[in-house]
């Protein structure tokens, strides 16, 4: 086996494509012991030699993270595409008048022009033949291939190319063509973020997506969530129950955002975006106290909040004011200048016991 072989198994290799590559070389093999005995040995050379497959690992690539295409299908439309390649080979072979391919004498050199072209008609109808199934996998087919094959392809129009050419498929062949289509969506908006399409195609191969999304089933209990969203990202949006933090003085509005009368303003406008995000239920948190940083771990260092100025005295009673944690109902009412009696000696005492 020469060098190029060699490096071209490595590829494979690397690329996870062994088993697909492997059932490619079974289905070539397969044709030729059927196709016709005067011919068999010249096509046999022309798909002799040290095939790299390329253009089939390009195809298993995006099939097995982009189009999910079963494996059959894939191979046959690998086994057309090599049957093309190897067509275009000969003719260039014989319009070129090349006497060898890669150290290998050229089906021309070795069979003679009729052999050599009948060989490449014979390639080419057999491509043809096994993609007539399939009405997009002739003409739109090769025209893609020939637009993604151009020198200076713009990407990633390109991925927007073989979108187009899909969409059809994608609909014939799939209930679920609307979910898988949203797959795609994502994947062309993270091909966006890519310089070139050999750096979007590595990156995906090498680390594909690990699963796919699908419509959402019936709720289960253990599937409840929670949206966690900025006020300007809510923005357009609404839910049946909206829960605002920490609606006080310093936070709503920010105490970054208070130097100007438009400022202010501006922090009540976003208040009032916020609260009518809710469809239903709208509950307005004001914390009583926020615990100071740096102290020991159950320091009380703390300081207390004051609710927002955009909401005064004169509105709270348009709320239903709730506190947590309850206050506890029956217990029995201090008498004023009452005085709780600690015995802090005993209280010392016990602590010394403990750590002793």
């Amino acid at each position: 086996m020469t060098t190029g072989a060699v490096a071209s198994e490595d590829v494979i290799a690397e690329l996870g494509a062994s088993a697909e590559i492997g059932l490619l070389r079974e289905r070539i093999a397969t044709w030729l012991e059927g196709v016709d005995d005067e011919l068999r040995e010249p096509l046999s050379w022309a798909l002799a030699g040290v095939p790299k497959h390329f253009r089939p690992l390009t195809l298993f690539a995006c099939h097995r993270a982009l189009l999910e295409t079963p494996v059959g299908d894939a191979i046959e439309l690998a086994f057309a595409v090599e049957l093309m390649h190897n067509m275009s080979l000969v003719v260039d072979d014989v319009l070129d008048e090349s006497e060898e391919r890669r150290g290998i004498a050229t089906v021309e050199t070795k069979f003679g022009r009729l052999t050599a072209l009948m060989a490449s008609g014979y390639l080419v109808a057999d491509a043809f033949d096994t993609a007539a199934d399939d009405s997009f996998a002739v003409r739109h087919l090769a025209e893609l291939l020939r637009r993604l094959g151009e020198p200076g392809g713009d990407w990633p129009a390109q991925f927007d190319w073989v979108r187009q050419w899909y969409q059809p498929l994608l609909e014939q062949r799939y209930a679920d063509a609307i979910v898988r289509a949203g797959d795609l969506d994502q994947l062309e908006r993270v091909a966006a973020g890519y310089a070139t399409r050999s750096h979007f195609l590595t990156d995906l191969t090498l680390d594909p997506p690990s699963a796919t999304s699908d419509e959402a089933g019936r709720p289960l209990l253990d599937e409840d969530y929670l949206i966690l969203s900025t006020i300007h990202s809510a923005k357009g949006r609404e839910w049946k129950a909206v829960f605002i933090l920490n609606v006080v003085d310093g936070c709503i509005p920010s105490d970054m955002s208070t130097g100007t009368v438009e400022e202010i303003e501006e922090e009540r406008r976003l208040l009032y975006v916020a609260m009518t995000r809710a469809k239903d239920q709208l509950a307005l948190i004001v914390p009583h106290r926020f615990y100071v940083h740096g102290q020991a771990r159950h320091g009380d260092k703390h300081l207390y909040a004051s609710r927002t100025r955009f909401i005064p005295a004169g509105l709270v009673d348009q709320f239903g004011v709730r506190a947590w944690p309850p206050a506890r109902r029956g217990a029995a009412p201090t008498q004023a200048g009452s005085t709780l009696t600690v015995d802090l000696a005993a209280r010392l005492r016990g602590m010394w016991r403990h750590t002793g």
